[in-house]
């Protein structure tokens, strides 16, 4: 019996303590034990220690975003890269504020809840879009091509399509938009970059359409006669289509299409005619 009471005792005293270091000073300014923030444990830390171990321990510098490039380039970026920090003051409050809430013996019931039950929290995050729509902007500068304008080129009597070019632009904001979720879950994701198809002003069409007018221009000599003319006057005088290449002028934009013969040109070339 002796040593039942014994036993008892020492119970007993296991118990008082166990109360006493729960009620006292023991956690008073540490987390109660069975408190997470995410999947690093805070218990019997104290707040100095928890903070240093939740810089280090969150996955801010991992790679977990991953962008995925028209042409199957990829880019990896961390959280941090994209501007996410902790911010570890409003964590921290969070955190330590189960088991420390209430006043007297009302605290113990809250710390035994804690410690049998547990409580896993998440961190307080901040997020600078600023430092995101410069890593973005970085990407979008690799995968951007101006569109290029179709255009004719006059080599000696021939003509030529020199062709356009369908243009790329990154949609940066729809790119933010779709990553904001991921980014600040952490959690790992792929995320197809987004990119629009810039068409040129001048097409293909347009140009084609100026060569037509040209060709049937160039297609023969040009002749050249006085008007009305009389026995004995000059003329007529043949411009090959060589020559008559060099005064042609082409302009083309987004609304017209204009082939005609240069004013000047023609005016240099009459010019000894003249005389």
């Amino acid at each position: 019996m002796s040593r039942l009471l014994v036993v008892l005792a020492v119970v007993e005293l296991v118990v008082l303590l166990l109360f006493g270091w729960l009620l006292g000073p023991g956690l008073e300014q540490r987390f109660v034990p069975g408190i997470w923030v995410w999947d690093t444990p805070l218990g019997g830390l104290a707040i100095e220690e928890a903070a240093d171990l939740l810089r280090t321990a969150l996955p801010l510098n991992q790679p977990k975003i991953v962008l995925v490039g028209p042409a199957g380039q990829k880019w990896s970026f961390s959280p941090a890269d994209l501007g996410v920090a902790i911010d570890a003051r409003e964590t921290l409050v969070a955190a330590f504020g189960p088991g420390h809430s209430r006043e007297g013996i009302g605290v113990l019931s809250e710390r035994i809840a804690v410690m049998t039950r547990g409580r896993q929290l998440s961190p307080v995050l901040t997020w600078d879009e600023a430092v995101a729509q410069r890593a973005l902007e970085s990407v979008a500068a690799e995968i951007d091509r101006p569109a290029q304008d179709a255009a004719v080129r006059v080599s000696g009597a021939q003509v030529e399509l020199l062709a356009g070019d369908v243009g790329k632009r990154v949609d940066v904001a729809g790119m933010l938009s779709a990553l904001v979720p991921s980014l600040l879950a952490l959690q790992h994701e792929e995320i197809v970059v987004p990119v629009r198809e810039i068409q040129p002003a001048i097409g293909d069409a347009q140009a084609q359409q100026a060569i037509s007018i040209a060709e049937g221009i160039l297609g023969t000599p040009l002749t050249l006669l006085v008007f009305t003319p009389q026995e004995g006057d000059p003329g007529p005088w043949t411009v090959s289509p060589d020559v008559l290449a060099g005064m042609l002028s082409i302009q083309v934009d987004d609304e017209t299409v204009r082939v005609s013969i240069n004013e000047a040109a023609m005016a240099q070339f009459l010019g000894p005619l003249a005389m």
